[in-house]
């Protein structure tokens, strides 16, 4: 299970007017229970069609915006295909200290020639 998400069934899989969005919902349910909560569900970005067809069991990771969960992370357990939202795996933090290293790289050389 991925950290800090949830698991359920693909259900009700709509992609998008752009080709890179897909929306579902995701129905978790319990054996004793049936059903017993849903969430929907936005994917964006590239990897995106294809990722997930009706019934697949999935599991994903976002943040809560306007209804939908938008994924960062998502992992289709039944076909094993993973998707990754752009920029998931940095943090804006991240990339403002890359930026700085880089440019103080440069000026090291700039200042060596």
């Amino acid at each position: 299970m991925l950290a800090g998400g949830i698991a359920g069934e693909a259900r009700n899989i709509s992609q998008g007017t752009s080709g890179a969005e897909v929306t579902f919902r995701l129905e978790q349910h319990d054996p004793s229970a049936g059903r017993t909560s849903m969430v929907t569900v936005r994917l964006w970005g590239n990897g995106v069609v294809g990722f997930v067809s009706e019934g697949d069991w999935v599991e994903v990771r976002g943040k809560s915006k306007r209804g939908f969960l938008k994924a960062q992370v998502a992992f289709n357990r039944t076909s094993g295909a993973e998707f990754r939202s752009p920029g998931a795996g940095f943090k804006r933090g991240c990339l403002v200290g890359i930026l700085i290293v880089a440019l103080a790289a440069i000026v090291v050389i700039l200042l060596a020639l």
